[in-house]
């Protein structure tokens, strides 16, 4: 991101010149600098993110969904857990249908397999291949483990208020957004 996006193109005064949305007078010279590098640094950290999830489904020649499905299945064989089709649809928000053909893709691109319910025969679990299990803990999850030294270089203090800010954020943006395109937006 280039100095003059840090600077000004999340800045309140340029995003809202005329004070119609936040009251520039309520927050003093300074503060206003830390709330416009904040949201600077907000944005920068969301644009590197998407070139982590679009650079990660390039290098595993997977689809954004596709991603997701093979995360949630890691993580949950990570914690134990198994996962039929239909958990997995619910997880994804998409129709058992669709989760049909999304699970013949990984099966055909060699990601995962379908192996029958150990105690019910008519069902399926489904299982990461190892091949794929090492390739995303190379890639995906080195970069996700990067995101763990900065935490720990922070005071517990400091973390809290790191979580109070992203869990206020989250809230405040959740109902903006239902108030502005209504519920369920």
């Amino acid at each position: 991101m280039s100095d003059y996006q840090d600077r000004h193109e999340f800045s309140v005064r340029a995003n809202d010149p005329q004070a119609e949305l936040i009251a520039h007078d309520a927050l003093d010279p300074e503060e206003m600098a830390q709330v416009d590098a904040i949201m600077a640094a907000s944005a920068a950290l969301q644009q590197t993110e998407r070139r982590i999830a679009a650079a990660s489904q390039r290098y595993m020649a997977l689809g954004r969904t596709d991603m997701h499905a093979i995360h949630f299945l890691l993580v949950q064989e990570n914690l134990g857990l198994e996962v039929s089709p239909s958990s997995l649809a619910h997880h994804l928000g998409i129709t058992t249908a669709s989760t049909t053909k999304l699970l013949d893709r990984l099966v055909k691109a060699g990601h995962i397999e379908r192996v029958p319910n150990p105690t019910d025969r008519r069902s399926w679990r489904i299982k990461v291949l190892p091949e794929t299990r090492l390739a995303a803990l190379r890639t995906v999850g080195q970069i996700q483990a990067a995101r763990v030294g900065p935490l720990r270089r922070l005071s517990e203090g400091e973390r809290g208020t790191v979580l109070r800010y992203l869990r206020q954020t989250r809230q405040a943006l959740e109902q903006a957004l239902e108030e502005i395109l209504g519920p369920g937006a």
